[in-house]
């Protein structure tokens, strides 16, 4: 298991903080974010979310469970967690694949329907913070990496 520490100084350096910093109470939205994605990378090499609530000066494991999960959905906060996970070694988050038909494409744009309820339809958001797609559906945003567009014919 990859040291806390290690973690810990690891995001820091990403987002140009200092480890006090992320164990401070401040909520502002740039120390909200880089803990978030601190929690998920910690919870990516294996602790518990009672440990990681108290490797980021926090008193209640749900605090921590709320953190991983922000960060998994949200598209910037997946993708830091990707890249610090990635150079330090560790385990990736697992990437849905839906099942998905292609009904328009545009440029920025590309309306795609899901096969298993036939009614949702999402919009697929090109972005250039990651090596993916964010497909948005009413119930749930998911990550979709090129490989996986490219077999759809996305």
């Amino acid at each position: 298991m990859t040291a806390p520490g290690r973690i810990i100084r690891s995001v820091c350096a990403y987002y140009d903080l200092k480890p006090e910093q992320l164990r401070s109470r401040f909520r502002h939205q740039h120390l909200a974010q880089a803990r978030h994605v601190a929690a998920l990378v910690l919870r990516l090499a294996g602790y518990s979310y009672a440990s990681i609530a108290r490797f980021l000066g926090r008193s209640d494991h749900t605090t921590a469970m709320s953190s991983c999960e922000k960060a998994e959905q949200d598209l910037q906060l997946r993708s830091a967690a990707e890249h610090i996970s990635a150079e330090l070694g560790l385990r990736t988050l697992p990437v849905e694949q839906p099942d998905l038909r292609l009904l328009k494409g545009g440029e920025k744009y590309v309306s795609v329907v899901r096969e298993t309820d036939g009614a949702a339809t999402g919009f697929v958001r090109r972005s250039a913070e990651c090596d993916g797609l964010l497909v948005s559906f009413p119930d749930r945003d998911v990550l979709l990496p090129l490989k996986t567009l490219r077999e759809l014919g996305l």
